[in-house]
This record gives structure tokens, C-alpha cells and sequence, in this order.
């Protein structure tokens, strides 16, 4: 995983708004950073991406089951 992650504020290239960009050089990242059209992911948002897409399974609850005695 790289040390850091762009996320596109409006279209750039081949990237649209929010689109995670990639592929680009350190000069191409720092003048795109330096006019606001990308921005840096932080780790914590990063960790939070990932726990948001992991699937929750869940057991299905016991029903209460009442007897007529």
C-alpha cells in the first residue's frame, strides 16, 4: 500500500470527483495539491473506508414462543 492516498475534489484527467487518484508524478501531485483540485486521504479516513465495507454477519434472534398451559 503506498504511504499516501489522493482523493479528486473535481475532475482531473481521467479521474472524476471523488475518485481515488493514482498513477500520477510527485510534481503532477504537488501542483494539483497546491490549487485545491486533490486532496490527501488520511489514514484515519482510509481505516474507516475499510471498516465500512467489511460485511457484518449477524445470528438471527430466538423467538420468544409462548405455551398455553
Amino acid at each position: 500500500m503506498a504511504d499516501k492516498q489522493y482523493k479528486a475534489l473535481q475532475p482531473v484527467g481521467r479521474f472524476k470527483k471523488g475518485d481515488f487518484v493514482a498513477g500520477l508524478s510527485d510534481i503532477q501531485i504537488s501542483n494539483l495539491l497546491e490549487i485545491k483540485v486533490i486532496e490527501e486521504v488520511k489514514q484515519e479516513q482510509q481505516a474507516e473506508k475499510e471498516i465500512s465495507s467489511v460485511e457484518v454477519k449477524s445470528t438471527p434472534k430466538q423467538k420468544e414462543v409462548k405455551v398455553n398451559g
